[in-house]
Order: C-alpha cells, then structure tokens, then sequence
C-alpha cells in the first residue's frame, strides 16, 4: 500500500505542457508515450488539458499531462496513442 500511495503522490507531481503540430486526435483523456527525455521523465503520460489552434501559423495543438508510468528505456516513440 505505501508503495502505491507513493507512485501516486510520485505520479501527479511530474506534470509537463508542450506544443505540437496540430493533432485532432490529441485529447483531454487520452494517453502519449513520452521519449527522448531520459529515465526520469520518459513514459506514458494522461492528457489533462488541450487547446486547439488555428491561427496565421496554422494548426496547433498545446497540451497539458501529467505522468501515469516511467519508461525504462531511453529512446522510442515520442507521441503515440
């Protein structure tokens, strides 16, 4: 149990926000694998928050996550479903 409290008190303190491309499949809900960041950083994240944009510098998508799962490797996928 104390290591399940502190996954997720672990979990919720590692949150990111970042700008894409814009990705109509890219949701509050859904999840993105996260690579390239190093062992600390690297995983499955939870889309907490999107915003998409069409502007003069086309379609964007920001979004906001927060971390569900730490990846043991270093280099994969950066945004999947």
């Amino acid at each position: 149990m104390a290591k399940a409290t502190l996954a997720l008190i672990h979990n919720e303190a590692v949150t990111a926000s970042g700008s894409v491309v814009g990705l109509p499949d890219l949701r509050t809900g859904c999840t993105i694998h996260v690579a390239g960041l190093g062992l600390r950083f690297n995983g499955r994240y939870f889309v907490t928050g999107t915003t998409h944009t069409i502007g003069t510098s086309g379609y964007t998508t920001q979004f906001e996550c927060r971390l569900e799962e730490l990846s043991h490797k270093t280099d994969g996928e950066s945004l999947t479903d």
